[in-house]
């Protein structure tokens, strides 16, 4: 979650019941961006504006962290499915607890949770391989056309370096 064009709210304003709180799973309940959704790790203050639902977990004990955020995440395109509305699609609060929820083991969503983040891991890895190799390829492409447009290997004779001896 980006909060640099975040408004600042007057300590007057301050509601408690809206605060986010690092952790917080927060979800776009209306507009272009329904659906869409993502994790506070902010340490400032902040809180929650109009139509941005708050997903926190009211049982610590039933439910963890990183699985409420797999799944939720795994269902960004069966949430946008349930919005209604027609220029501007909503979804809501109960459209979400709906939603059904596989709830396994703690110990089981931790290993869940392991599992997934090691492949996500690998994943963002092979993604930065793949973008390096792409500029890798653009450089080659690059090298290539001033090549064979004649710009390699001329060199002003006054910038090559001394040779002593």
């Amino acid at each position: 979650v980006v909060t640099k064009h975040a408004q600042t709210v007057p300590d007057h304003l301050y509601n408690e019941r809206f605060q986010i709180k690092t952790g917080d799973l927060l979800i776009a309940l209306s507009g272009a961006t329904t659906g869409k959704n993502g994790i506070y790790y902010g340490e400032k203050f902040i809180m929650q504006n109009q139509r941005v639902g708050n997903l926190k977990i009211t049982d610590p004990q039933a439910i963890l962290e990183g699985y409420r955020n797999f799944f939720i995440r795994n269902s960004q395109m069966a949430i946008l499915k349930l919005a209604y509305g027609g220029a501007q699609p909503n979804i809501n609060a109960g459209l979400i607890e709906g939603l059904p929820l596989p709830l396994a083991p703690l110990e089981e969503q931790r290993e869940i949770v392991r599992r997934l983040d090691a492949l996500l891991t690998h994943e963002a890895e092979a993604a930065a391989l793949l973008d390096m190799d792409e500029h890798l390829n653009l450089l080659e492409q690059s090298i290539l056309a001033r090549a064979f447009r004649g710009e390699l290997g001329t060199r002003d004779p006054a910038d090559a370096p001394a040779v002593i001896g």
